[in-house]
């Protein structure tokens, strides 16, 4: 078997033994840059050898690589995390309108949900409740984990949010919802 020598940030060289020791710091949370050095290292390592860190090294390759194919969807994520649900709605949609495929639901569904964040912001929680339950029912069978993402924590935050708000809006009370944060794992 090889000892692969890869590059992190230009500054530092790392080998395939000492990663797979745990000898190597990585920062947290992990950047773009991370990301691509994994990628390619678990790209390469999955050449080399036929071990547990070529498989995940595989695993993470897929989902991650599939959401970096369009780096409107990561805009889109970071804009929903920041708060700027409208943003968020533009920029996915327009992956939405070309995307004809099985993840055409899954697009809908996060701006489903990111307008209806929107609709709260605007004071309509009536549109808000309506989009949350239509954006979840999308979302469903994506579910645990699509494109790397945690579709499964993001379904129960916003099922709470769901439930707090028509709880609060057959008092006619509005609440203090904090919108969840979109959350890649792997």
């Amino acid at each position: 078997m090889g000892e692969g020598i890869f590059r992190f940030n230009e500054h530092r060289r790392i080998t395939l033994a000492r990663l797979r020791e745990g000898r190597v710091r990585v920062p947290w949370p992990p950047s773009t840059a991370f990301y691509v050095f994994f990628l390619s290292a678990a790209l390469r390592a999955q050449f080399l050898s036929r071990d547990r860190f070529a498989a995940l090294g595989r695993m993470c390759l897929n989902v991650r690589m599939q959401a970096q194919d369009d780096p409107r969807f990561l805009k889109g994520i970071q804009e929903f995390n920041d708060g700027l649900f409208f943003e968020c709605h533009e920029t996915l949609e327009e992956i939405w309108l070309e995307d004809h495929g099985d993840d055409r639901k899954f697009y809908q569904g996060i701006i489903q949900i990111a307008a209806g964040y929107f609709k709260l912001e605007q004071g309509v929680p009536a549109g808000a409740l309506k989009l949350w339950r239509m954006g979840l029912e999308k979302l469903v069978p994506y579910s645990p984990v699509h494109f790397g993402i945690g579709v499964e924590a993001l379904i129960q935050a916003v099922e709470g949010n769901l439930a707090e708000l028509a709880a609060k809006e057959a008092s006619d009370t509005t609440p203090a919802i904090q919108p969840p944060s979109i959350h890649f794992i792997c």
